[in-house]
């Protein structure tokens, strides 16, 4: 692993303070370089599905059309998606990554319902099967 300094930047404020203490927080100043089959598996994840808007556009369209309308968790897919892209990004730098991911979340910040919630169930529905896991994962994206 070849291990390169940019610029000090402060990205991740929140855990800024414990890049000292704890081993699993990326420094987001340092630029990593894998070989082998972890740089595949991360370029191949970003390329096959991460850089596919349309992927996006979907996942997406499940909040604007309430789809889970059987108590699922259709609702985790964006979140997930979205903290995998975060992980890529940090190693990958990828700026057209970095504009699919800030669209991605202007568009969710507009898919708000008339009572300002981002969920995929319909009001009715809402607390019960995986609504607050689904709601979870679009906060947990907000930090």
């Amino acid at each position: 692993m070849k291990k390169v300094k940019l610029r000090k930047c402060y990205i991740n404020t929140a855990n800024y303070a414990r890049l000292e203490t704890d081993k699993f927080f990326t420094n987001y100043n340092n630029q990593y370089k894998y070989d082998g089959f972890i740089n595949y598996a991360f370029k191949f994840v970003e390329n096959k599905q991460l850089l596919n808007v349309k992927l996006w556009k979907r996942f997406l369209s499940q909040f604007i059309e309430k789809a889970d309308y059987d108590n699922g968790w259709i609702g985790e897919y964006w979140g997930k998606l979205m903290r995998g892209a975060a992980f890529v990004y940090s190693y990958s730098k990828n700026e057209e990554l970095y504009e699919i991911m800030k669209n991605t979340i202007l568009d969710m910040i507009s898919s708000v319902d008339e009572n300002g919630r981002i969920s995929t169930y319909e009001v009715e529905k809402e607390f019960y099967g995986w609504d607050l896991w689904g709601r979870k994962y679009v906060l947990l994206c907000g930090q």
